[in-house]
């Protein structure tokens, strides 16, 4: 019997105003996926959830539910993205931006890799550009697929990026493309288990990442960019809440504080990540992910954009106290017991 209601309970009673697919209803809940699965699952027992045809709807008893906890629907504003609008010169280099994503390698899973959709890098930009961390700055960024460090100097704005990426395929392609458009932008071969180079200590302003999820490698991101910060500098990182507990996001939190860092920014479900969701290799791919494990049901796979990323802006107070040596995680750098939205034979 369902007679006191958890923050997760309360979302999906609010969430199924309509019914939804199993990916729509996990991609916006904030307590980490295999929390949400122990909640999910404990609705269908209940019979205050029904999954039909690969979709979930509330019965009766869940419609009751909502009445009776007073749970309405959340209205969102659809005319506008993010609570931002992109500065004029920013949607100016969209159409280049694009043509330049379209060069990078298939994404490998070795190096743990997703595309963010080109839009969504330059709503990154854009938002960097509302906290006045864009002008005439030195960046640093530690792992950049999603080639930000682009989108970055195409502005024509910032001083010079610095990009420190362990794939050699997309490390030549950024360098590349900075020497034909005459970018500020240098890129070097770099993994995260290795001290970050002397000449990068202390010597940046703003430091970007979209770090690994298992809480020793995403520390390790951290502290490297940290490491790498000028006194008073910026850091802006992504962070999920489908392979992030609140747990892990409180001992992330503990490691800032610890290193003089205030969090002055943190927008929910900024950034969406694309798949190719017609290639069979992609579908397949789901049934062998931790994630299907967590549940009793048949998961499927996605029909549209739906893995996404919070974006936080930290303020180093002073300057943080890293240790900058080599520390080797292993397979703990990229997988933890809260990360399940990976195939296992990848790590």
């Amino acid at each position: 019997m369902v007679d006191k209601l958890s923050n997760s309970i309360r979302y999906v009673l609010r969430a199924l105003d309509i019914p939804k697919n199993f990916y729509e209803l996990v991609s916006l809940q904030d307590v980490g996926i295999k929390e949400f699965a122990k909640c999910l699952n404990f609705l269908i027992e209940e019979g205050v959830v029904c999954y039909n045809k690969k979709l979930f709807s509330l019965t009766e008893k869940g419609v009751e539910l909502r009445k009776k906890f007073g749970i309405e629907s959340a209205l969102h504003c659809t005319s506008c993205r993010k609570s931002l609008l992109l500065d004029k010169r920013i949607k100016n280099i969209f159409d280049k931006f694009v043509e330049i994503t379209k060069k990078r390698p298939l994404i490998s899973h070795d190096f743990w890799q997703e595309y963010m959709l080109p839009i969504d890098v330059l709503y990154r930009v854009e938002f960097i550009r509302s906290k006045n961390d864009l002008e005439n700055n030195k960046f640093i960024i530690i792992g950049d697929d999603d080639l930000l460090s682009i989108a970055l100097a195409l502005t024509g704005l910032v001083k010079h990026v610095t990009v420190l990426e362990i794939d050699k395929n997309i490390v030549d392609l950024i360098n590349f493309v900075a020497e034909k458009e005459n970018l500020p932008i240098t890129a070097m071969v770099y993994n995260v288990e290795q001290a970050l180079p002397e000449k990068f200590i202390g010597k940046f302003d703003v430091f970007v990442t979209d770090p690994v999820e298992a809480q020793e490698g995403l520390k390790l991101f951290l502290s490297r960019g940290l490491c790498a910060l000028k006194e008073n500098g910026v850091m802006y990182f992504g962070i999920t809440s489908l392979d992030t507990s609140h747990k892990k996001k409180l001992n992330v939190q503990k490691f800032l504080s610890k290193n003089n860092c205030v969090f002055t920014d943190i927008i929910k479900n900024f950034s969406f990540y694309g798949e190719d969701f017609q290639s069979s290799s992609v579908k397949e791919s789901y049934s062998r992910t931790k994630l299907q494990e967590l549940f009793s049901f048949d998961i499927g796979s996605p029909d549209k954009d739906w893995y996404n990323s919070h974006f936080i802006r930290v303020q180093v107070v002073g300057k943080a106290d890293c240790a900058n040596k080599e520390i080797l995680l292993g397979k703990r750098l990229y997988v933890d017991s809260d990360v399940v939205t990976f195939v296992e034979e990848h790590v």
